[in-house]
């Protein structure tokens, strides 16, 4: 398993080091404004919020408890929150 991106963002390419920095970065390679940034950020943890613990519980059912999901959910916890307090 690989903590790599597909594409570096802002010069970086491993999710658990991404900045504020690397994101404004990214944003200014792409022609996107900060705002534009904030807002798509913010919705995108809103919508993984949401439908996170619904997919979740749909594996745990059809997969009789596969100790993966905690660990994604973990993982994806730690990731929001990071997400969360960049702006």
């Amino acid at each position: 398993m690989s903590n790599k991106f597909a594409m570096r963002m802002g010069g970086q390419n491993d999710p658990r080091y991404l900045s504020v920095d690397n994101l404004s970065k990214f944003a200014a390679e792409i022609g996107v404004g900060q705002r534009g940034l904030k807002r798509e950020l913010a919705g995108l943890v809103e919508k993984v919020e949401a439908i996170a613990p619904g997919v979740a519980e749909e594996y745990r059912q059809q997969f009789d408890p596969p100790v993966i999901v905690g660990r994604i959910e973990k993982v994806l916890t730690q990731r929001l929150n990071k997400a969360r307090g960049m702006w």
